[in-house]
C-alpha cells in the first residue's frame, strides 16, 4: 500500500517536471519568434529615428575657399568672370576651373589703342596638380590668379587700305626711276589752205618739213607694256610716294623694337634669379609664403590676407622694390568698402608701421592699394649686391602685414 502510494507520489512530480520543461520551451520559442519579427522589421523600415540622425550628419571632412583673382591692369569691362568670385569647397571635392573670360575693350587705362587677351587662370602652389582642367581641394584655400595682356597697336581703317591698291594699280611714272620720256614733235594736224582759197594776194605754197631737219623720237614708254608685269614688280619699279620716310620709320621702329625686346628678356631672367634666391627664404621665414615656391618673370608673388580678393604682395623692380596691401576684387564697390573699413584703423595701423604706410584709394580705378614703403633707391633687382637686404625687408614686412593686417580683415 505505501510503495503504491510511492509510486503515485513520484509520477506527480514527473509530470509537474515535464509541465514545466514544456513551458520553458514554450517561453524560448516564443522570444525566439519574438526576436525574428522584431530584426524583419528593422529591415524593412530602416533604422530608428534617432539612428538616422546619427548617419546623416557630416564626419570630420572640412570645406575650404577657392578664390579666383585678377593680377595687375584689366580691361574696363570684363564678360565671363566666375560668378561668384569666391565658393566654398570641401576637402577632397574634384573642382573644376572656371573658363576663361573676354572683353571687347580696345584701351587701357591711359586710353591708349590695342588689344586685350587674357593669359588664363594659374594656381601658384605647385603641390595642387590640375588635370583637364580640374583638380581636387586641398586642405586649405585656394587662390586661382589670372591675369591680362595689353598690345599696343594703331586702330586701322580697312576703309584706307582698301583704296591701296587702286592707287598702285595706275602709278605715275617719276623722274628718279624712269626718264620722262619726250613727246615727239607731231605737224599742225590743222589744214593748210590752199592759195586760191585765201583772199588777198597769192601766197607761195607752204614748204613740206624737211625730215632730216625733224629731231630723232626717243624711245617712249607705253603703259600697256606693263599689263604683263605683276603688281609686286611696278611697286618696285615706282615706289609710291614717301616710300623712303615709311622705310625710315618702319627701320627705327624695328631697331626700338630689337632693343625693348632685349631690355625685357634680361629683366626676366634677373627677376627670375632673384626670385630663385628669395622664395627658399620667404618659405621658410613667411608663413604666409610657405606654398609659393614657383620662381617666375613676374614683377610680383603674393598671397591671400584671409579675405577674398584681399593679398598682400611682394613686389620687385629695376631699382626698387615695396610690399602692397592689394584690394584686388573685379568689384570696384567691394575694393571700396574695404578700402573704407581699413582707414578705420588708420591711427592704429600708421603707428605700428612707424608712419611708412602709403594710403592709395584710386577713386578713378577699380583697384585700391596700401604700400609699405620700400628701402632707399638702387635696391631693385638691378643690384645683385641688395638682394640679400631685399629679402630681409620682405621677410619682416609682409610678416608684420600678415600679423596687423589680417585680423582687422575679418572686422571688416
Amino acid at each position: 500500500m505505501i510503495q503504491k502510494k510511492m509510486l503515485m507520489l513520484l509520477q506527480k512530480k514527473m509530470l509537474v517536471l515535464l509541465l514545466c520543461a514544456v513551458m520553458a520551451m514554450a517561453a524560448v520559442v516564443s522570444m525566439y519568434i519574438f526576436i525574428s519579427e522584431q530584426f524583419a522589421s528593422a529591415q524593412e523600415n530602416g533604422p530608428e529615428e534617432g539612428q538616422q540622425e546619427v548617419m546623416d550628419t557630416p564626419g570630420s571632412v572640412e570645406s575650404y575657399w577657392v578664390d579666383y583673382s585678377i593680377k595687375g591692369e584689366a580691361p574696363a569691362e570684363v564678360s565671363g568672370m566666375p560668378d561668384p568670385l569666391s565658393e566654398s569647397r570641401e576637402q577632397g571635392e574634384a573642382v573644376e576651373i572656371a573658363p576663361a573670360p573676354w572683353t571687347a575693350s580696345t584701351t587701357n587705362a591711359a586710353e591708349q589703342q590695342g588689344t586685350w587677351s587674357f593669359d588664363g587662370w594659374v594656381i601658384e602652389d605647385e603641390n595642387i596638380h590640375v588635370v583637364m582642367n580640374v583638380f581636387v581641394m586641398p586642405d586649405r584655400d585656394v587662390t586661382i590668379m589670372g591675369s591680362w595682356t595689353f598690345a599696343l597697336g594703331p586702330v586701322i581703317d580697312l576703309s584706307d587700305t582698301a583704296s591701296e591698291p587702286e592707287q598702285t594699280a595706275t602709278p605715275e611714272l617719276t623722274p628718279t626711276p624712269i626718264p620722262k620720256p619726250i613727246a615727239t614733235p607731231e605737224p599742225n594736224p590743222s589744214p593748210i589752205p590752199e592759195p586760191d582759197e585765201i583772199p588777198g594776194p597769192n601766197l607761195p605754197p607752204t614748204p613740206e618739213p624737211d625730215a632730216s631737219a625733224m629731231p630723232e623720237p626717243t624711245e617712249t614708254f607705253d603703259l600697256t607694256d606693263l599689263a604683263d608685269v605683276d603688281q609686286d614688280e611696278i611697286e618696285q619699279i615706282l615706289p609710291p610716294k614717301d616710300t623712303k620716310d615709311y622705310q625710315i620709320e618702319a627701320a627705327a621702329k624695328k631697331k626700338e623694337e630689337s632693343l625693348t625686346s632685349r631690355e625685357v628678356k634680361a629683366s626676366d631672367k634677373a627677376i627670375m634669379a632673384f626670385w630663385e634666391k628669395a622664395l627658399p627664404i620667404l618659405n621658410e621665414k613667411v608663413p604666409a609664403f610657405k606654398n609659393i615656391n614657383t620662381p617666375s618673370s613676374n614683377s610680383w608673388r603674393g598671397a591671400s590676407l584671409g579675405k577674398r580678393d584681399v593679398m598682400v604682395k611682394s613686389w620687385i623692380f629695376k631699382t626698387s622694390t615695396m610690399i602692397e596691401v592689394a584690394l584686388c576684387s573685379t568689384d570696384k564697390e567691394y575694393n571700396k568698402n574695404n578700402y573704407q573699413g581699413l582707414l578705420r584703423f588708420r591711427d592704429e595701423l600708421d603707428k605700428a608701421f612707424n608712419g611708412k604706410l602709403i594710403w592709395e584709394e584710386k577713386m578713378d580705378q577699380k583697384y585700391s592699394s596700401i604700400y609699405l614703403a620700400g628701402p632707399e633707391e638702387n635696391y631693385g633687382w638691378s643690384n645683385e649686391d641688395h638682394w640679400s637686404q631685399i629679402i630681409e625687408y620682405l621677410v619682416d614686412g609682409i610678416n608684420r602685414i600678415d600679423k596687423e593686417f589680417k585680423p582687422l580683415m575679418k572686422k571688416i
